[in-house]
Order: C-alpha cells, then sequence, then structure tokens
C-alpha cells in the first residue's frame, strides 16, 4: 500500500493556507486579550523555528557534526539544570 503523500510535503501548498490564516488571528486575539506567560511562550516560538530550520538545514549538516552539536547542547543544559 502507498501512502497518502504523493509528492514532498511543502510549507505553503494551498490547503495549509487557511488554517495558517486562521492561527494567526487566533494568536493575535489571544495576545490582545489576554495575560501572557512570556517565558514559555518564548520557548514554544525559539523550539518552532528550531523545528523550522531543522526541516530547511538539517539534511546540509554532516551528521557527526550535528551530533556533537547536540551533545554539547544537553551537556551545557543538564551543567545549568544541576
Amino acid at each position: 500500500m502507498g501512502s497518502s503523500w504523493t509528492r514532498s510535503s511543502s510549507a505553503s501548498t494551498p490547503q495549509e493556507r487557511p488554517g495558517r490564516l486562521t492561527n494567526l488571528v487566533a494568536a493575535v486575539i489571544f495576545i490582545i486579550f489576554s495575560h501572557i506567560a512570556w517565558l514559555p511562550a518564548l520557548v514554544i516560538a525559539g523550539s518552532s523555528a528550531s523545528v523550522v530550520a531543522s526541516r530547511r538545514y538539517g539534511r546540509r549538516i554532516p551528521a557527526n557534526l550535528l551530533r556533537g552539536v547536540i551533545v554539547i547542547v544537553g551537556v551545557i543544559t543538564i551543567v545549568r539544570l544541576v
């Protein structure tokens, strides 16, 4: 059985645009009318940005370099948390 994806998924397909617009409007309304915990919001935004960057550039980076960066960031995080 084949996959339902017949082409590589693109970030700007016409079917996704209404959903993006809806999310943007919801985010603007949420920012205007509610109290926001900015630190978690920035963590989420950074995480989302890293997903986009990894989709775009992840395959261009040599595997050993990427593993090394992941290990270094992990060690720094552990040291700062302990």
